[in-house]
């Protein structure tokens, strides 16, 4: 007999999985680290961003874009390995809905992520961090110098190397800042991506371009230098090239557009084959379910998701606690390394 699993409503809300979100990108060059602060820093037209909420956003260090890029020029080291990452913009954010009415939790996880970053890559190379309000759900954004401690040199490889360094990364986050607040760590092996928000929101606005119709005009030869006796013109490559450019630069509205709806599409898949390892785990649950009588069965998952609550409670009030000790333990060691200062 086939039955209908139920996710249960607790206070009318769902209590469907919030997640601990943690996205980064590698910025390889100034010009692409103030392109990014632009946005951040709300210098540059942001569609998704609501305007009249922007003075609410929180600014930690740097108060502007000028402010953001001395900053980052006075963190970087001498020498500068040609291709380096030379900063890394952390996101951190939460499942839409995931602090209905709990705005101190926010606050809490915002904050607590910053200070993870400090701890993760030093203070001193975290160069600066917005809180965003101005947009639907909350998030922190970071800038952060990638110093390797030991050598003072670039080291982005160190932080993010390779796929298990990404993938443990991400576990200690929702360990440590996101399940004190009740947030959860993504699927493990999802193989999810983010577009731009600059392209995507590009594409969604950009009407279809019209068929590019080429005429005699087109093809003829154009003049590139012109002299007084002789004129220099463009031989068979040069009309090849220049009206191979035209073409392209008419068809990249309509080829972008085609980059989202087909990043979309993949991600549609991979949800699904997520959803499909979801379900293949909750397989031997239901068989359980099936074998237990309908008038209990109700009783049975309600027994089982109060349970699953109690545990993640005195998980976050471990966690909590965990992190008054470390908080107590650092101000000790500042008492102790101020009474040696003055004994000298």
């Amino acid at each position: 007999m086939c039955s209908k699993f139920h996710f249960l409503k607790k206070g009318g809300r769902n209590t469907m999985s919030n997640f601990a979100i943690l996205r980064v990108q590698k910025l390889k060059s100034p010009k692409s680290v103030r392109s990014s602060m632009k946005h951040a820093y709300r210098e540059q037209d942001t569609p998704n961003a609501d305007a009249t909420r922007t003075p609410d956003n929180d600014l930690i260090g740097p108060q502007n874009v000028k402010q953001g890029m001395a900053a980052f020029e006075k963190a970087l080291p001498e020498k500068i390995r040609k291709n380096a990452v030379q900063c890394i913009e952390y996101l951190i954010t939460s499942s839409p809905g995931a602090f209905e009415n709990r705005e101190a939790d926010q606050e809490a996880y915002l904050n607590e992520a910053l200070r993870w970053i400090q701890e993760r890559h030093g203070k001193d190379n975290v160069i600066a961090a917005i809180i965003h309000r101005d947009e639907k759900t909350p998030h922190l954004s970071a800038y952060v110098v990638p110093k390797d401690p030991d050598t003072g040199r670039l080291n982005c490889r160190r932080f993010l190397g390779g796929a298990k360094a990404l993938n443990e990364m991400q576990t200690d986050f929702a360990r440590v800042v996101g399940r004190p607040v009740g947030l959860e760590r993504g699927i493990e092996g999802s193989k999810a991506t983010h577009t731009k928000l600059k392209t995507y929101y590009g594409a969604l606005e950009r009407d279809a371009p019209e068929h590019k119709n080429l005429t005699p005009a087109d093809l003829k030869p154009q003049v590139l230098k012109k002299g007084i006796f002789t004129s220099v013109v463009e031989d068979s490559e040069q009309v090849a090239k220049r009206i191979s450019q035209t073409m392209q630069q008419h068809y990249e509205p309509a080829i972008q557009s085609a980059t989202v709806a087909r990043t979309a599409t993949k991600r549609a898949k991979e949800d699904r084959e997520s959803l499909k390892q979801l379900q293949a785990r909750l397989e031997p649950l239901m068989k359980a379910l099936r074998d237990i009588p309908t008038q209990y069965r109700e009783k049975v998952v309600e027994g089982c998701v109060k349970l699953a609550q109690q545990l993640r409670q005195k998980l976050q009030e471990q966690a909590v606690e965990a992190q008054r000790e470390r908080a107590k333990e650092i101000g000790r060691n500042r008492s102790r390394e101020n009474s040696r200062g003055r004994g000298r």
